[in-house]
């Protein structure tokens, strides 16, 4: 059963929401895009995980692309429309989605009003908005997208990147169940091991945790995507 939890994306309580368990959009450092299984890359983010909880600090790779992200903030609501106009549906806000236990999230900028589907906006840089047009997604939003549809219990998921000065590129993904069966037992793999290890890092001796990092700009829904 997933728990929507109503805040904005990029405040405080979005991050320590979000502090210390895996999310969707990092699954790609867990899973293997290809099969699902468990990857042998997943220990570093491991580290960085067991880190934010010994710290109770938020770690974002992303903080250094602040013009881009605020860039992004703006143009979202345009971006947001221009969705809606194409679709000719409404947008219900969602901040966090984690399943019942609070292991694992994902921060999908939307659900579809009425219908049980996810919404996805980004407004990128003009070269990554021409290697979606030209290319189409690449292999790590395999598990990201399925992991927001497991974790949110979606029936699929919409991509839609939109730059003021090029064609949209939109993207829906449905279910794959199969991919999703082996994601579970890769995920419940990962947190058994990132649950033992963080008790071995707490034994290990004292640790000074922090307040959460605020983020640097304006907090965003959607905005820029790698």
């Amino acid at each position: 059963m997933s728990i929507i939890h109503r805040v904005e994306q990029g405040s405080v309580e979005w991050h320590r929401a979000r502090l210390g368990i895996p999310t969707a959009s990092q699954f790609h450092r867990i899973i293997t895009p290809t099969t699902g299984a468990l990857s042998k890359q997943a220990r570093p983010y491991l580290y960085r995980l067991v880190a934010e909880r010994m710290l109770s600090e938020a770690f974002e790779d992303d903080l250094e692309r602040v013009d881009w992200i605020n860039a992004g903030k703006m143009n979202e609501p345009r971006a947001a429309r221009a969705f809606m106009d194409l679709t000719k549906c409404t947008l219900d806000r969602v901040g966090f989605i984690t399943d019942d236990h609070h292991r694992w999230g994902c921060s999908p900028d939307a659900l579809l009003t009425g219908r049980n589907q996810g919404v996805e906006i980004k407004c990128p840089q003009p070269w990554t908005q021409m290697g979606r047009l030209l290319d189409g997604m690449d292999d790590k939003y395999r598990p990201q997208v399925q992991g927001q549809l497991l974790i949110g219990e979606l029936d699929c998921a919409h991509f839609y990147s939109w730059h003021e000065q090029m064609p949209p590129y939109l993207l829906t993904t449905a279910r794959d169940e199969e991919y999703i069966g082996k994601m579970i037992t890769a995920l419940l793999d990962f947190s058994a091991e990132l649950d033992k290890e963080t008790n071995h890092a707490r034994r290990m001796g004292k640790y000074l945790p922090t307040r959460p990092r605020l983020p640097i700009g304006p907090a965003t829904m959607g905005g820029v995507g790698p």
